[in-house]
């Protein structure tokens, strides 16, 4: 099949998998395969064969369901019908962005790209902690673990650059020297990321990109790094 942009292909395969719709059958191998029964909301005895192949994952590893970003999610994937109107969905949306969840916090960047945008520079540098409730303290993960404050690429490349050991010393020679450098900066670069819905555009990674790349380089703390 010749690859295609974005479509609702895989959507309308999934539409019913909230309520997963599998039959007794199903339902009963399961249970047998995994030692766990499934609740008899999703078990349909009229469930479509396509049903059969579709599985929905409901618990995530990254963040538990009444975390900030937890409840931003469900408020975004509630499906519009005659009871919920695009009006009521941009409400639930506010009023978790409003709601000063320790994990969540709202940036309105400037979409002209040619424009310096203070935001995204603070935003870059920094991570913004200062916008967090907090300052971003007080996060956790979903396993109760706490998060550290962002704190931009600049901590980064700083830490790529300060903490890497002398050229002068081999890598076979000083293997542990090099995994704990290399264990430093992947720490350092889990501190901060910024994910992106598209690939295209403004706001897509190769804009963003770009601006990122213009942001830093103005930086005094990112002078050591290079193109390559």
């Amino acid at each position: 099949m010749a690859s295609v942009e974005a479509g609702a292909v895989l959507g309308d395969l999934c539409r019913r998998a909230d309520a997963a719709h599998y039959t007794p059958t199903t339902a009963h191998w399961l249970a047998d395969l995994t030692d766990h029964p499934l609740p008899e909301a999703l078990i349909d005895p009229d469930g479509q064969p396509l049903d059969q192949a579709i599985t929905m994952l409901r618990v995530s590893h990254r963040f538990t369901e009444t975390s900030g970003i937890g409840q931003l999610a469900q408020a975004i994937n509630q499906p519009l019908s005659e009871v919920l109107r695009e009006r009521d969905k941009h409400q639930a949306v506010h009023g978790v962005l409003n709601n000063g969840y320790a994990d969540l916090h709202h940036l309105v960047l400037k979409p002209d790209a040619q424009n310096e945008d203070s935001a995204l520079k603070r935003l870059v540098i920094t991570g913004s902690p200062q916008r967090f409730p907090s300052a971003g303290e007080g996060r956790s993960n979903f396993k109760g673990e706490p998060i550290a404050p962002p704190t931009g690429y600049c901590h980064y490349l700083n830490t790529l650059d300060s903490e890497r050991p002398d050229t002068a010393l081999a890598f076979e020679e000083n293997g542990e020297i090099y995994n704990a450098w290399a264990k430093q900066v992947l720490n350092a670069y889990s501190r901060f990321q910024l994910l992106c819905a598209l690939r295209k555009g403004p706001w897509g990674v190769e804009g963003l990109n770009l601006r990122i790349a213009k942001t830093l380089r103005r930086e005094s703390c990112c002078t050591a790094t290079t193109t390559r």
